[in-house]
């Protein structure tokens, strides 16, 4: 038996595995949407490990976006290179495995529900956060990645994701609408619509309309400037000339 002991610590040595274990409970969708921030719908493109600051071992996975709910315009600085991160990965040649961390299908197409910490958007719940799509009948249906064949959490209708994505987000899922964020100055007001108290694919940052505020108080400031020195040109002039003789 000496032998099997001996090859084990000598695997062990080589290859570390740290693990963690957990346990979900099939929560409502609503539940699930009122606890996120926000969620997405795009494709999986690749992934990489990194480490925290604190030494907590991440994956950042990174995803083609084409719509998005709830989440900023500005959060979304390249459509096609949004990242997200979970916990677990490899570093240093050790495995950090945890119970209930997503994995992603290269290509597939998901919608995910995020949250949002200091270190980036992370599925809400882990994978309880991940939902695949299924196409029926020319409806578009969503199921839970974690709980497939759950009675409400296994098909859930478009009409009911947009309804409730409108009650907690204030929009449906809605297209992102450009490549990569910019701010821009001197933008015109729009008018408000339907979803206007939220951040819409078209709605500007409160960023820009500070910017447009201050440029406005600018250009107002300089003008002033100009005609006082225009007037105070035509004052000394006139006061320069002599006085005619009658």
């Amino acid at each position: 038996m000496r032998p099997f002991h001996i090859l084990n610590f000598i695997l062990l040595l080589s290859f570390q595995v740290i693990g963690n274990a957990a346990t979900f409970i099939p929560l409502s969708f609503e539940q699930q949407v009122n606890e996120s921030y926000g969620a997405i719908k795009g494709k999986y493109i690749s992934s990489v490990y990194k480490k925290l600051p604190d030494g907590e071992v991440v994956t950042e996975s990174i995803f083609q976006i084409s719509k998005f709910s709830g989440i900023k315009n500005h959060e979304i600085i390249n459509k096609n290179n949004f990242k997200i991160i979970y916990p677990g990965g490899k570093w240093q040649g050790i495995l950090y495995h945890v119970d209930g961390s997503p994995q992603f299908e290269k290509g597939k197409e998901v919608i995910l529900l995020l949250s949002k910490t200091s270190h980036g958007f992370v599925p809400t719940n882990l994978t309880l956060g991940k939902y695949e799509i299924i196409k029926k009948q020319g409806s578009e249906l969503i199921k839970s990645s974690l709980f497939p064949n759950h009675p409400r959490l296994g098909s859930i209708k478009p009409n009911d994701v947009s309804d409730i994505f409108t009650k907690y987000f204030g929009t449906p899922l809605v297209p992102v609408n450009h490549d990569k964020f910019v701010y821009k100055g001197n933008v015109k007001k729009e008018r408000r619509g339907k979803y206007s108290n939220i951040h819409s694919s078209k709605r500007k940052p409160a960023s820009e309309d500070y910017l447009e505020e201050e440029e406005s108080e600018n250009d107002y400031g300089l003008f002033g400037i100009i005609i006082l020195f225009a007037l105070l040109g035509f004052f000394s002039a006139y006061s320069m000339k002599p006085d005619r003789k009658k």
